[in-house]
């Protein structure tokens, strides 16, 4: 009786880490939603609903070729809030478009490459840009968070 109860506990303990395991698991349609809801909040230019979806640790690799000079830009979860608060505050208009090229899926940490383009008017000066973005997401504990961007753009 007591060789049964230890199966049976091994084979629930297993379907249990199985089931969380699966939970975890991350799917295409799952990362298409997650980025159509972030270009949302971009266009919004809600910087505290894109704050929640960035994770403790996110890293922002920006590099930005402008007439020939490069700029390269390496922010925090902080910084990069902060940088969206300043611009978007100053903003009269904002638009953000992307396209997703690729994605690559292993258990809960997905990659994603898209295709960019952004314009923004700040005291009716309008700027633009487009380039390429390679994003990090992780699903911990059942939430789907940024760790990381890099962001490949030239000023129009």
């Amino acid at each position: 009786m007591k060789l049964i109860s230890t199966v049976i506990a091994i084979l629930f303990s297993a379907l249990l880490t199985a089931s969380c395991t699966k939970q975890q698991d991350l799917n295409e349609s799952e990362i298409r939603a997650f980025i159509l809801k972030l270009d949302s909040y971009a266009n919004q230019k809600n910087v505290p609903e894109l704050a929640k979806q960035l994770s403790a640790d996110f890293k922002l690799t920006m590099i930005e070729n402008s007439g020939g000079t490069e700029e390269k830009v390496l922010l925090d979860k902080a910084g990069y809030v902060q940088l969206l608060n300043t611009t978007f505050s100053a903003a009269s208009d904002y638009k953000y478009v992307s396209k997703i090229t690729n994605i690559t899926i292993t258990k809960d940490t997905a990659t994603v490459t898209a295709e960019t383009k952004d314009s923004i008017t700040i005291a009716g000066n309008t700027t633009s840009s487009s380039g390429t973005t390679l994003s990090t997401l992780k699903k911990t504990d059942g939430t789907l968070l940024v760790t990381s961007v890099i962001v490949d753009a030239i000023a129009e």
